[in-house]
């Protein structure tokens, strides 16, 4: 019995048990041994009566299932998100999966194509149907959602910042139990929380849901098929009452570090939720190969691929970019779209115009960019991978060309940004 646990004692019969494996010739115990042995003694195993997980489950009728002809064609599926080359994201009464590895920003890029689609802002050079919604958050705070927020719409007019508040909310679940079911006996049983959830969003008039992530929402092992079905049930239970998009993040597994492409299986633990997922998309950081063809080498960290290997409603294999900004205000990183340049006709980008698009994203990602820190950066191993002559060279034509500009410092902005006292001018990049 568990109360009569001796550590003494069980050390004890394991060194005998040792000593007596290599003369014993008597047949081995087997769990059915152990098991019997165990009643005797008083346990009491708990009740496998199948009546108890014996689920009632309706009869089919033959009428309901008769096929549906629409000879006239049918209304188009409805999305909520931008686009992929030329697929959209996230449909609605349906899942999506972003997947990618931690820290590569799914929560930054969730949040921000929020925050664009409930200001109806476009997404780079798309537009974007002004919609609710709600963000579920398992790791982030409250505070740090605002964060978030507030960073994505930092350089906002007042008047989308304000759309953008009525038509997006967002729920911190670090004080709530955050599991969608959980394990009963050898059940797996929701926990209530996909009702509550269903309440908010027909109340709110939601049109899309993000939660993130999945591997906070799921009790038990994700391997297991019958935990992850029961976990897609409870989301597309969700989908199809609201009628909203449900977006889902999810990890990959570590396997995928170093992946140039996404493919099938990327999101870790049981396939079913990714044949439950009507979409899947993966974030990885750019490839080395993407970055050498847009000139981004010495920025490569601060740039996302983001590809869609299963797309049910159109094209799949799509692919589009982010990028990471830098927002001092906020300390914090937010994610913009990002259009790579055409290089698709076999053009070379030139030397020149590689160490401009460096030059103008380091500026644009670092507040205290100086002409000294920038000399910094030449050299043949320095990061622009150009001599100091041609960065000097480079940064006058940039300002010239009405990119790049510099601007006196206040002893405000030398404090908030921890510069020295002696920087008296930063460069900027003029949007």
């Amino acid at each position: 019995m568990a109360h009569e646990y001796d550590a003494a004692e069980v050390d004890r019969q394991f060194d005998w048990g040792l000593k007596k494996k290599a003369s014993s010739s008597g047949n081995a115990r087997t769990a059915r041994h152990i098991l019997k042995d165990a009643k005797e003694f008083g346990y009491v195993p708990p009740s496998l009566d199948s009546s108890v997980a014996r689920v009632e489950i309706p009869p089919f009728v033959r009428l309901e299932g008769l096929p549906g002809f629409f000879r006239n064609g049918m209304l188009p599926n409805v999305f909520v998100g931008p686009m992929v080359g030329q697929a959209q994201l996230f449909p609605a009464r349906a899942i999506s999966l972003l997947v990618a590895l931690g820290s590569v920003g799914k929560t930054s890029s969730l949040i921000a194509m929020a925050a664009h689609i409930s200001a109806g802002r476009p997404w780079g050079s798309g537009t974007l149907q002004q919609r609710r919604g709600i963000v579920f958050s398992v790791e982030e705070t409250q505070q740090e959602l605002w964060r978030k927020f507030s960073a994505t719409a930092a350089d906002w007019p007042d008047r989308d910042v304000r759309r953008a508040q009525e038509e997006l909310l967002m729920y911190s679940m670090s004080e709530r139990d955050p599991r969608l079911t959980r394990a009963v006996n050898r059940n797996i049983e929701p926990t209530g929380l996909a009702e509550r959830i269903i309440e908010i969003v027909l109340e709110h008039e939601a049109e899309f849901i993000i939660l993130d992530h999945l591997q906070g929402m799921v009790s038990g092992d994700l391997n297991n098929s019958d935990t992850m079905v029961a976990v897609a049930h409870a989301c597309n239970r969700i989908a199809t009452v609201t009628g909203a998009a449900v977006v889902i993040a999810a990890h990959t597994n570590k396997g995928n570090i170093n992946a140039e492409v996404v493919n099938h299986g990327f999101s870790t633990g049981s396939l079913a939720m990714e044949n439950a997922a009507r979409q899947v998309v993966g974030l990885i950081p750019l490839p080395e190969t993407d970055a050498k063809a847009f000139g981004l080498e010495a920025v490569r960290k601060d740039y996302i691929r983001l590809e869609m290997p299963k797309n049910s409603y159109g094209r799949g294999g799509e692919v589009a970019y982010l990028r990471k900004q830098y927002v001092p205000l906020f300390h914090t990183v937010t994610v913009l779209p990002f259009d790579p340049p055409a290089v698709a006709t076999g053009g070379m980008v030139s030397k020149q115009d590689r160490l401009w698009r460096a030059i103008v994203d380091h500026v644009r990602n670092n507040p205290s960019a100086t002409a000294n820190s920038l000399d910094k950066l030449a050299g043949p191993k320095g990061v622009f991978k150009a001599s100091r002559k041609e960065v000097r060279e480079a940064i006058r034509e940039l300002i010239d060309h009405g990119v790049l500009a510099e601007h006196d410092v206040s002893k405000e902005y030398r404090k908030r940004h921890g510069l020295k006292p002696q920087i008296r001018k930063v460069y900027f990049v003029k949007e």
